[in-house]
């Protein structure tokens, strides 16, 4: 398995009070990964009136079906625009890779659709059993959500036809080839087969570790665990708020 010296980090986001865009930057890491730029949003800046469900509260109270609906109906988080609009370039910039891991996918399938074309083969892990449901339901063609709006603005950032959307689809379903839970804080970080571990080229995760971390030396730990999964030479495509 890898060490954090064998990955090179890319962070295509940089997070303050407002979501902004970051010239992409590639680092080479030694000693330990380097990021661009990371930062947590201040528990003061969340308004009084809302509740904060941190990690204690996420297997029983985060609601996917609200979730899907609230960030992917019609994309308006700037969050959520700045993702879909950057990710199809940086994976134009990758190339062709064999093994893609979207670590804390959430129940979500836009990751795997921006690499369809580019990737032999995908794999989605999340923590929360809710979510894993929710993709496995995707990847069979039971799933009760829309994906047309957010897979519409991948194709337009490809120059593709929004007509490609079907086919676009069916190529993700078939490029996917396994859902397995994951956790940041174990090592190995996701549950699947031996032969698998530290295998990927690519492992993405977006707006994930820093929801799951109380301190830095949590999050320090977290990133090491998710780096152990690329092969040498890999690279981890990270976005943070």
């Amino acid at each position: 398995m890898p060490s954090s010296s064998d990955a090179r980090v890319v962070d295509c986001t940089r997070a303050g009070r407002r979501f902004t865009q970051a010239p992409l930057d590639t680092h080479t890491t030694r000693k330990s990964p380097r990021y661009c730029n990371w930062s947590m949003r201040p528990v003061s800046d969340v308004p009084a009136s809302q509740e904060i469900i941190d990690r204690d509260k996420f297997l029983t109270e985060f609601r996917t079906d609200a979730y899907l609906r609230d960030f992917y109906t019609k994309v308006e988080d700037p969050a959520m625009q700045m993702v879909l609009n950057c990710l199809p370039n940086i994976v134009t910039r990758l190339g062709n890779v064999k093994r893609v891991l979207d670590f804390g996918a959430g129940p979500t399938i836009h990751v795997a659709a921006s690499f369809r074309n580019q990737a032999t083969e995908i794999y989605l892990a999340d923590y929360l059993p809710q979510n894993r449901k929710e993709l496995s339901l995707w990847c069979e063609g039971r799933s009760d959500f829309d994906w047309s709006e957010p897979l519409k603005m991948i194709l337009s950032q490809e120059g593709n036809s929004w007509s490609d959307l079907d086919q676009m689809i069916a190529l993700t379903r078939k490029k996917i080839c396994g859902v397995y839970h994951c956790d940041c804080f174990a090592s190995p970080s996701v549950e699947m087969p031996a032969e698998m571990q530290g295998t990927f080229e690519v492992v993405v995760t977006i707006f994930c570790v820093e929801y799951c971390c109380k301190t830095y030396e949590e999050y320090k730990n977290a990133i090491k665990n998710i780096v152990d999964q690329i092969r040498p030479g890999g690279t981890l495509h990270l976005s943070i708020l």
